[in-house]
């Protein structure tokens, strides 16, 4: 059932020319891509009365304009399908009927001519001194032209809104049936395929509340591209630091603090940096014996990397997604009020995520996210006595982190 639906007549008499009427369209609708979620939706065009020549259909969905087929001469109906975002939709169907009247108009057209005039001084002699003379001058002025223009002339019209939600993968047929001038019918069935049956059943309706808050989501995730955010996790080591040398050996856990910022390619794909920094509890090689006398040591990591995100609900009010990165990862030990340090370096290799964000305004999405890290340290420096500066790690061997946090994320 429609929410919200209304029959407008648009007038008798009401007359615009036809280039004004393509300047007051809507912007044009944009079909998600096959990969994107989608729901399948049929448009069907039916004019029970003519009381005018020619016909324009509309169909508009969230204020984008589809363009619609324009009957041939003793059609009734029209047809044309397209993919829809899916969530909540605000659909305005209508028919305007009108014909074309010719009309003489007086312009004005700027006109230009040269005359010929004398001038006491257009040449000069070898001294400089003027001489009489002609010259031609460019005059400018206007004529007047009746010119015949075409307006198009109202006999008709009625359109009707309604606020339909699409589900991913089912296919839905509105139709739109013209009785009279301002009087006009919108009905949306959803298309069920049984056992060798294609049944249809009349579309939900959709409570105004809901209405306002995911619509509103919706148009807001559509227009802004960019998402900034932060996170703040808790980080578990497993694998090697190199062969021999348990990571929970050299670092227990971590928090860690990550700032990420992603453009969305489209409402699903969104590709970004990333930038962490953790601080973390030393493990038991480091902790008990500091590779440097006179002091106790800490630990922290950083990480830099490139992201690819998936998600799976765009526009909706629980969004969730996928992603993976790669990028270069260091962990440093630091012996306290000294500046003996030692750094290991290497490749993060891969770093899965997958998370759930809550929409909880127009600009801002929470949520929780877990990730896991495949890195390789390859090598090492230090700035202490008996260091040896820039070598490569022995025994070079694969380790892992997992990370479980939560994340907060504004949508410029």
């Amino acid at each position: 059932m429609n929410i919200c639906s209304l029959g407008r007549p648009f007038g008798l008499a009401i007359a615009t020319t036809l280039t004004g009427c393509g300047a007051l369209l809507p912007k044009t609708f944009q079909e998600p891509r096959s990969d994107e979620p989608h729901a399948r939706v049929s448009f069907e065009m039916t004019h029970v009365a003519k009381p005018g020549p020619n016909v324009r259909d509309k169909i508009v969905l969230n204020g984008r304009a589809i363009p619609a087929p324009t009957p041939t001469s003793g059609e009734s109906e029209t047809k044309t399908s397209v993919r829809v975002p899916v969530g909540v939709t605000h659909c305005r169907l209508g028919a305007d009927f009108y014909h074309e009247e010719s009309t003489l108009y007086t312009e004005r057209v700027p006109t230009s001519s040269w005359e010929t005039e004398y001038d006491s001084c257009a040449t000069h002699d070898y001294k400089g001194r003027c001489q009489g003379g002609t010259r031609s001058v460019l005059k400018r002025d206007h004529e007047s032209h009746l010119v015949t223009k075409n307006i198009e002339v109202s006999d008709g019209a009625c359109e009707q809104t309604a606020y339909y939600r699409f589900e991913h993968g089912e296919s839905y047929a509105l139709r739109f049936t013209f009785l009279d001038n301002g009087a006009c019918v919108l009905t949306c069935m959803r298309q069920r395929r049984g056992a060798d049956v294609l049944a249809s059943e009349p579309c939900k309706g959709v409570p105004n509340d809901i209405v306002a808050a995911e619509l509103s989501a919706k148009e807001q995730n559509r227009e802004r591209k960019w998402d900034v955010g932060a996170r703040i996790a808790y980080g578990m080591p497993s694998g090697d630091q190199s062969r021999g040398v348990p990571m929970s050996e050299v670092i227990e856990q971590q928090t860690s603090l990550e700032f990420d910022a992603a453009y969305r390619l489209t409402p699903s794909w969104a590709l970004g940096i990333d930038l962490q920094y953790g601080f973390g509890a030393a493990g038991t090689r480091v902790g008990k014996s500091c590779p440097w006398d006179g002091g106790a040591c800490s630990i922290a990591s950083a990480s830099f990397g490139l992201q690819l995100n998936y998600h799976a609900m765009p526009g909706r009010r629980v969004d969730p997604w996928v992603g993976i990165g790669v990028g270069f990862e260091s962990l440093v030990l630091k012996q306290n009020q000294s500046d003996n340090q030692r750094s290991l370096r290497g490749w993060e290799m891969l770093k899965a995520q997958v998370g759930l964000d809550f929409v909880l305004s127009n600009s801002f999405a929470a949520g929780p996210f877990g990730a896991l890290s495949l890195g390789q340290y390859t090598d090492t420096d230090c700035r202490a006595d008996g260091c040896t500066v820039g070598s490569n790690i022995d025994g070079q061997t694969a380790h892992q982190w997992i990370f479980l946090g939560v994340k907060g994320a504004f949508i410029l």
